[in-house]
């Protein structure tokens, strides 16, 4: 139960990344009885900001979609695009430093945390730091650490985002922590674990 709003898993979501789904308006949504939707944090900070979706009333409003919003990260589309062009940003241990156009921003966990309460997702997803297929254990252990010390982050903020908002424990959104470790088993453990300990409503 979410926001008092019951669903039952599995739960089908559908990709509506720029905050529709392709080919799809809200009526057609309504009709084929989804239950929510995921969007992307990355390309709604970009377009068209995470400070016009809260002045529309949120993505909900924005969207005119009242099921469930699942507000992915953003973290793959970064870590994706640079790793295809180095020129495009790097990844450093306070966050991700992002180039557009001439100019270079980071982006941190806070700030991965701050856009999605802006925009008013059901769900919200913490920054990870994803490990490439066929990467090497060496890789995916600093990329477990480095999720890790990202979600202690997130979670931080979030709590201090529930009293900013003036959330209650009925009308809060969830936050899930994101596991990491590629095809390494005791990896995968170890990021669930540390995860656990941190606690998340959902991983």
């Amino acid at each position: 139960t979410i926001k008092n709003k019951t669903y039952s898993l599995p739960v089908f979501l559908p990709d509506a990344t720029r905050g529709y789904v392709k080919g799809l308006d809200s009526k057609d949504l309504y009709s084929s009885n989804v239950d929510g939707v995921v969007v992307n944090t990355y390309h709604l900070m970009q377009d068209p900001g995470e400070d016009f979706i809260y002045q529309q009333g949120a993505i909900k409003n924005f969207m005119n979609f009242d099921g469930l919003v699942v507000t992915d990260s953003g973290g793959w589309q970064i870590f994706s695009l640079i790793q295809r062009n180095q020129k495009m940003g790097e990844i450093f241990e306070d966050g991700v430093v992002f180039n557009i156009g001439k100019d270079k921003k980071l982006f941190t966990p806070e700030d991965c945390i701050d856009v999605q309460f802006k925009l008013g997702s059901d769900i919200i997803i913490c920054l990870d730091h994803f490990s490439p297929p066929k990467s090497t254990k060496d890789r995916v252990e600093k990329s477990v650490v480095r999720t890790t010390k990202w979600a202690e982050r997130c979670k931080k903020r979030y709590l201090h985002n529930l009293e900013k908002y003036k959330f209650t424990d009925n009308n809060r959104p969830f936050i899930f922590g994101v596991i990491q470790g590629a095809e390494y088993k005791d990896m995968r453990q170890k990021s669930a674990e540390e995860l656990i300990e941190i606690g998340f409503d959902g991983y």
